[in-house]
């Protein structure tokens, strides 16, 4: 029979989830209740419109993202659900949180067909022509079926009578948000790049009339305009979950205040929002209220609920709706799967919650009418089933990268800066690097590992617009001729020819003496992204073993550094190779550091020597990928075995780290 506890994290989005109303019943009212007065306070009372702000503070598997899931599903089309998490490579910005809720604008609300932001339009033009919101499918069919002349006179008007009421909008930005759902797919690209605060790239931009991307100042009025748009009929709920995350290791807060900062500037001068946030109670508690500006705090502390553990009568309840996924033939009488003397223990016993319960129901059941046991073993599980079960996660959790990168592909468009930044910060950490310093202010680097006189520089060049890509590529090249720099960006975006300045800058980048290049291959990026999913629910007890218990955020660094090896990651690698001027800096963070450089070690053009001793003494490091490809643009025809054979005749000459990075350390030849 198939197992319905297989699973005890609730995916945010399923509209397949069981539920008991009663559990923590109070808190969904108070949020929905919060939904029901934006609404009406934007249609009858515009002047009286502002944002809610709650949070909610529970223990680990209590049910936080399962409260987003009943959301969802209780309000159906009547509210827009934004799912945000923090980034721990970068602080949180009103960029990024528009890019989330454009991003969460595509998912369908619970049992519809249409999108959020298809409906959210649809309901805006009923609203403004005095139809109601109750049928945006059947108004957005319309405009879809009008002529292009009266398209725009439905949209302009819309935009009139917005504006009307809220003078405060961004009348372009909701012009341009109004037109998504009758936009061709290739304008529809363009525009949700655009509207998501995200850079597009030039042709793109043509095809909007624009010569810029969005520039910092109307990234604001932009999410004011989607939040007042959104509050007459679906209002935006925002909801920040993994607030742990913020916590930084070095015991600095900045990460907390930029985030209490971006909480009350939303909340202050962004109406009609309802703004979730979710963490672990002890966390906040006491790492991140502690840390709380006293006027911040008034705002983010305002409406505070708690979850409740499930009482005897609702673990019952959630039994049974757990195992009414099984067809009714193969379920018996309560308090099945668990026996009667387990019940004493997970139905009636202290401190249970809906993860534990679901685990201990699963194991009853995978055990069939085997003798049942009272709980499970006391003992710390083996190393080799914590490890069997962390390969799971990172199974699981590359499998969420993989959509994320597929998503970004059928966009068009790079993987967002922070999601590759974020992912490098762990691998960088469990790898024993310098102490990393996020970019504060106008710094023009994304991260710098060690001090600011012998440390590096690293530059994520992940924009998707030539002009901004040149203006990083320009800043980098000119700090690599005083200081160790590292620049990176997807192997699978790479630059065209076209953009001749970022060309130039990577030219000089690479001429320099202290400059490096690196490209991240597709696999190496989902590998970044599913590592930083991963430390980010570790923080978060979000990682459980098959006991249900959180496994210890220590354990699970300990596995990353056994099993996944960060440190020998191409990236990784290149990143903490160091320069002989930085070597006694970092060779206690047991850094690589390379040979003196020796004149057959000056980059060479790309038509030189193609042996692949040749190729080596170039890059100095680099993976057998890398190799491989830079071959094949001598002798087109070149195999990977080829290269192997290469390398492996090179012996001494040659120092390798795990089976895929290399380093010349050679003389020349």
């Amino acid at each position: 029979m198939s197992n319905p506890f297989d699973s005890e994290h609730v995916d945010a989005w399923s509209d397949d989830v069981a539920d008991v109303e009663s559990l923590n019943a109070s808190v969904s009212d108070s949020i929905l209740t919060g939904l029901e007065t934006v609404r009406r306070d934007a249609r009858q009372a515009p002047t009286k419109l502002k944002s809610q702000c709650l949070l909610v503070l529970g223990p680990a598997g209590a049910g936080k993202t399962h409260l987003f899931a009943r959301l969802r599903r209780r309000s159906g089309p009547r509210a827009a659900f934004v799912l945000l998490r923090p980034e721990v490579g970068t602080e949180p910005t009103t960029r990024h949180v528009l890019a989330a809720a454009v991003d969460a604008l595509r998912h369908k609300p619970a049992n519809h067909d249409e999108t959020q932001l298809d409906i959210l339009v649809g309901a805006a033009l009923a609203l403004q022509r005095g139809h109601g919101s109750r049928f945006p499918t059947a108004h957005l069919d319309e405009l879809r079926n009008a002529s292009d002349s009266a398209r725009e006179q439905q949209i302009s008007d819309t935009v009139d009578a917005v504006a009307k009421h809220f003078p405060e909008i961004d009348e372009t930005w909701l012009q341009r948000l109004l037109t998504v759902p009758t936009a061709s797919p290739v304008q529809r690209r363009a525009l949700l790049t655009w509207l998501s605060g995200r850079e597009p790239e030039q042709l793109q931009l043509e095809r909007l009339g624009l010569k810029e991307p969005m520039p910092d100042s109307s990234v604001l009025p932009a999410l004011k305009t989607l939040a007042i748009i959104a509050a007459q009929s679906t209002p935006l709920v925002l909801m920040f979950d993994q607030l742990e995350n913020l916590v930084q290791d070095d015991e600095t807060t900045s990460r907390i205040t930029a985030y209490s900062t971006l909480i009350s500037e939303l909340y202050d001068s962004v109406r009609g929002l309802v703004i979730l946030q979710m963490a672990l109670d002890g966390e906040w508690q006491q790492r991140i209220s502690p840390a709380l500006a006293t006027s911040h705090r008034s705002r983010l502390e305002r409406d505070r609920q708690l979850l409740s553990l499930p009482t005897e009568q609702q673990r019952s309840e959630l039994i049974d709706a757990w195992t009414r996924a099984l067809p009714a033939s193969e379920r018996k009488p309560p308090p099945w799967p668990l026996s009667d003397k387990e019940w004493q223990v997970w139905g009636k016993g202290p401190g249970v919650t809906p993860r534990t319960l679901m685990v201990a129901c699963r194991e009853a059941l995978a055990r069939g009418d085997a003798p049942a046991i009272a709980a499970p073993p006391a003992e710390e599980p083996s190393t080799d089933a914590l490890d069997t079960r962390l390969d799971e996660l990172w199974k699981a959790a590359l499998v969420e990268a993989r959509v994320v990168s597929k998503q970004a592909t059928d966009e068009t468009r790079p993987i967002d800066r922070e999601r590759v930044l974020g992912g490098l910060v762990g691998a960088l950490r469990l790898s024993g690097a310098p102490p990393l310093s996020m970019k504060s202010g106008k710094q023009p680097h994304d991260l710098r590992l060690g001090d600011e006189r012998g440390g590096t520089d690293l530059y994520v060049i992940q924009q998707g617009n030539g002009r901004s890509a040149a203006t990083s590529m320009q800043k980098a090249a000119t700090a690599a001729q005083s200081r160790r720099v590292v620049a990176l960006r997807e192997a699978s975006r790479p630059f065209p020819s076209s953009w001749a300045k970022c060309l130039e800058g990577l030219s000089l980048l690479q001429q320099s003496s202290h400059g490096q290049w690196v490209e991240l291959s597709p696999n190496e990026v989902n590998d970044l992204l599913a590592l930083s999913g991963l430390l980010a629910s570790a923080r978060s007890q979000d990682l459980s073993g098959r006991d249900g218990k959180p496994i210890p955020e220590s354990e699970v660094h300990d596995w990353v550094k056994r099993r996944l090896e960060p440190r020998g990651w191409p990236a990784v690698a290149s990143i903490l190779t160091t320069t002989p001027r930085d070597a006694s800096a970092a060779s206690s963070a047991g850094a690589i550091t390379p040979p003196p450089k020796t004149p057959a070690q000056v980059p060479l053009p790309m038509a030189g020597d193609g042996s692949v001793p040749g190729i080596l003494r170039r890059l100095r490091l680099a993976s057998v990928d890398r190799l491989v490809r830079e071959a094949r643009l001598i002798t087109r025809d070149r195999t990977r075995a080829e290269v192997l054979t290469e390398l492996r005749a090179l012996g001494g000459d040659v120092r390798w780290f795990g089976r895929s990075i290399v380093q010349w350390v050679g003389g020349a030849r």
